[in-house]
């Protein structure tokens, strides 16, 4: 009994000195790198899934680069645009000469006269009619509006991210919260195990296999920490920030997620009117049409009008001389050796090609739909059925350790309940995670953010 006693109390020094002990370390030292680059949240204040994306939104480089695409694009028109507008270009030129012409009487006389020149030029160029600029013009501007639905997928994809991590640190709080009763669970059994071993009610191997179990939940307690962690960094990642510590449930998102419901046809018309990625593949499939129709158009002349006004003066002739000229210019391209109509067969099956990833698009559309609504479907009979499950492991546990106590049960028996305990809890907190994931993917089928809302 005094073995058993020693062993008892070591093993209860060690829990409560070592448990955790690695993962405490790795968390420190992963929360410590992270908030050497990143800024923290406020402290004391519990992170929302709203506040994360928008903070995403507002600090990740996916969704400033997308930004910057737009812009690319705004510059792209203006470029455009310039082929219907005039252009303006000054000039001047200075020479001097050293007026030296062989010794003659003239050339005493020039250098008699003066070195100096100058000349200046204004030059207006005025395009009156270059067919090319209008496919040229309308492709930019369907480029455009193409690059802003891309960007606005791109926040989205970004959001939804964001969603899903934090949806997944959520679900290794609940997790090492489980973990955490299992070890204390774990503790009283081992208590009672050795109180009773030492009263002679029960043999050693009860105590052996209460410590069976407590380092079994020791184990998993640590693993659940480290796990919660990296959830943390990778959250932390998205949103650029210091990990954060406290998440606040969403919790209206999960009420909605455990009711959701919808017809599929109904549903997919509303996603094809939604879906930035399917609309800005139809876009870039017309601009590429029209960028076809420029290589067309090249066959018809351009006509422009051109104005100078010419400045220049010397010496020799006591002052400046202004003139002026005007002028139109026409080009008639009659023969390119084939390379207009060999670019617009390129560019049209280029556009071919555009329609079909529209076409595959709103096809996988349907299939993201219909895969939605079958996990979501499947998530809520699961998440019932698991909730079902845990309560009665929890009501097996507490009956297991109260028999226990009467001598009716072994410890095996109370081990295995509370084990059966902790697997029903985590297959909960999963199982909730899962039904959010679909109902996320349910959203992002029909084109709005995690939150119901279409981003513009």
């Amino acid at each position: 009994m005094t073995s058993t006693r020693r062993r008892t109390a070591r093993t209860r020094e060690l829990i409560a000195g070592v448990g955790g002990a690695a993962s405490g370390a790795r968390a420190a030292l992963l929360v410590g790198l992270y908030a050497i680059a990143a800024p923290a949240l406020a402290s004391g204040e519990s992170l929302t899934l709203e506040r994360a994306i928008d903070t995403a939104l507002a600090r990740n480089e996916t969704a400033r680069a997308a930004e910057e695409r737009v812009r690319a694009a705004d510059a792209r028109v203006a470029q455009a645009r310039s082929g219907f507008l005039p252009d303006v270009t000054l000039g001047g030129s200075y020479t001097r000469s050293t007026g030296d012409l062989g010794g003659s009487a003239a050339g005493a006389q020039a250098s008699r006269s003066g070195d100096d020149a100058v000349a200046g030029t204004a030059t207006l160029s005025v395009p009156l009619f270059d067919p090319r600029n209008v496919p040229l013009y309308r492709r930019a501007k369907l480029d455009r509006a193409g690059a802003r639905l891309e960007a606005g997928d791109a926040r989205e994809v970004l959001a939804f991210s964001v969603a899903g991590s934090f949806f997944g640190a959520l679900t290794a709080e609940q997790v090492l919260a489980a973990a955490e009763r299992r070890l204390q669970l774990a503790r009283a059994t081992h208590a009672d195990a050795s109180d009773r071993a030492g009263a002679g009610l029960v043999g050693t191997n009860d105590v052996t296999r209460a410590e069976v179990e407590l380092w079994s939940a020791e184990r998993d307690l640590t693993r659940a920490r480290s796990a919660l962690e990296i959830a943390r960094v990778q959250l932390a990642y998205l949103l650029d920030v210091a990990p954060p510590e406290d998440l606040a449930a969403p919790d209206a998102l999960l009420a909605a997620a455990a009711q959701a419901s919808g017809g599929e046809d109904a549903l997919a018309a509303e996603a094809l009117q939604r879906r930035k990625d399917v609309r800005a593949l139809e876009l870039r499939a017309d601009a590429l049409r029209a960028f076809a129709d420029e290589a067309r158009l090249r066959f018809l002349p351009s006509l422009s009008l051109t104005g100078q006004l010419r400045s220049f003066g010397d010496e020799t002739f006591g002052g400046f001389r202004n003139d002026a000229v005007v002028g139109a210019t026409l080009t008639w391209p009659l023969w390119d050796g084939g390379l207009r109509r060999a670019e617009r067969r390129e560019r049209l099956s280029l556009a071919a090609i555009g329609d079909l990833d529209r076409s595959a698009a709103a096809r996988g559309t349907t299939r993201d739909l219909q895969e939605a609504l079958a996990s979501l479907r499947g998530g809520q009979a699961a998440t019932r059925q698991a909730e079902a499950a845990a309560l009665a492991a929890r009501r097996n546990s507490e009956e297991s350790t109260i028999l226990y106590r009467q001598g009716l049960a072994t410890a095996l028996a109370v081990a295995d309940a509370n084990t059966r305990l902790f697997e029903a809890e985590v297959d909960v907190a999963r199982t909730r995670f899962d039904l959010a994931q679909a109902f996320l993917a349910l959203r992002r089928a029909t084109g709005l953010d995690p939150l119901g809302r279409e981003l513009p």
